[in-house]
């Protein structure tokens, strides 16, 4: 496989991983922002149907899933294909137990049906953020080959 086919597909796997968790982390804060009744008066148009949340859930728990899987067997899972182009992402899963702590709570509240707290979306919109970062440099990486 070429060097920029590789890129490419490294490339399409973040983007479509980070997409896939952005959506769920979405409908999670918007539960959220209806178990306040104020803001269910203050935004009347907003619901999470029944299959929406379910969706959310099961994308939510395999992304988080496979970040546990990266940092138990300490090797690149099918969805990170190559080495990161950042070391965030290996920092996230590998070395920080409290984000590690974080992820597992994360993933404990979606088995039990809780609500997500602030903590968890700050975790969450952490992974985004790493997330994105990674897509980003492998775009920069792509353009300049071309």
């Amino acid at each position: 496989m070429s060097e920029t086919t590789l890129i490419t597909k490294r490339y399409n796997d973040m983007a479509s991983f980070a997409s896939k968790v952005n959506k769920s982390v979405i409908v999670f804060k918007k539960k959220s922002l209806l178990e306040d009744d104020e803001n269910k008066i203050k935004y009347p148009k907003l619901n999470v149907s029944v299959n929406e949340l379910e969706l959310a859930k099961k994308n939510l728990r395999e992304s988080l899933q496979e970040l546990d899987k990266v940092a138990a067997t300490t090797e690149r899972s099918n969805v990170f294909t190559g080495e990161p182009e950042s070391s965030a992402l290996q920092t996230l899963v590998l070395k920080n137990e409290t984000d590690r702590n974080e992820i597992d709570s994360i993933l404990h509240s979606l088995d039990e049906g809780q609500v997500l707290t602030r903590t968890n979306f700050v975790t969450l919109d952490k992974i985004i953020s790493i997330l994105d970062n990674e897509r980003n440099l492998l775009f920069k990486k792509m353009k300049m080959m071309h």
